[in-house]
C-alpha cells in the first residue's frame, strides 16, 4: 500500500528534523541535496513522491557515527519497506558524504532555505548547482515529472547510505 500525501509529508518532516538535530549535535556540516534541495528551493516543499536527499561533509568515521546515531533515533537500513507489511509506512533518506567532482565547488559555502521555521543549508550558489543537475531537462524552475539529475549515473556516489524512517500506520 502506498503512502498518502499527508503520511509522506509527516514522515519526511519528522526524519528531516531528526537528521538535522543529529548533525547539529555531532557538529557536522550538512545540507539538502539533489531533489530535496530543488523542491525546497523552488517550491518550498518536497517534490511529490521523491525520497529525501541530504548530504554531510565529514570524515568516514564521523559518517559512520552519524549513521549509528540515526539508527538509535529510529532510522533503519532496509532494501524494501515491504518487510514490515501494509500497516507500516517508510520514508527513504539518501545520505551522502562523497560527491561528484563537479559538485565540490558548490559545497565550500552554503545558501539557505527555510522550511517550517528551520533553516537548512543548500549548495552555493544554489541556482548554479540546480542548473548543473537539472538544466539538461530545460528550465529547472519549471516542474517536470521524472527528471533525474543529469550528474547521477549509476555508481557516481560511492558513499551513500540508504536509510528509512518507518512508522506504524495510524
Amino acid at each position: 500500500m502506498t503512502m498518502t500525501v499527508g503520511e509522506y509529508k509527516v514522515l519526511a518532516d519528522k526524519g528531516l528534523v531528526i537528521w538535522d538535530d543529529t548533525c547539529n549535535e555531532l557538529g557536522l556540516k550538512h545540507f539538502l541535496f539533489h531533489g530535496t534541495c530543488l523542491g525546497m528551493y523552488r517550491d518550498g516543499v518536497y517534490i511529490k513522491n521523491d525520497d529525501v536527499d541530504v548530504g554531510v561533509l565529514c570524515s568516514d568515521d564521523d559518517f559512520l557515527n552519524l549513521i549509528e546515531k540515526l539508527k538509535e533515533k529510529g532510522f533503519v537500513e532496509l532494501a524494501c519497506a515491504s518487510t514490515f507489511g501494509d500497516d507500516v509506512i517508510c520514508m527513504k533518506f539518501d545520505i551522502l558524504n562523497r560527491y561528484h567532482p563537479s559538485e565540490l565547488k558548490f559545497l565550500k559555502t552554503f545558501d539557505t532555505v527555510t522550511y517550517k521555521g528551520r533553516v537548512y543549508n543548500v549548495p552555493h550558489p544554489v541556482e548554479d548547482y540546480l542548473e548543473l543537475h537539472y538544466g539538461d531537462y530545460g528550465d529547472w524552475r519549471v516542474p517536470i515529472s521524472n527528471a533525474p539529475s543529469t550528474l547521477v549515473p549509476s555508481g557516481v556516489y560511492e558513499s551513500m547510505e540508504h536509510m528509512w524512517l518507518c512508522e506504524k500506520r495510524t
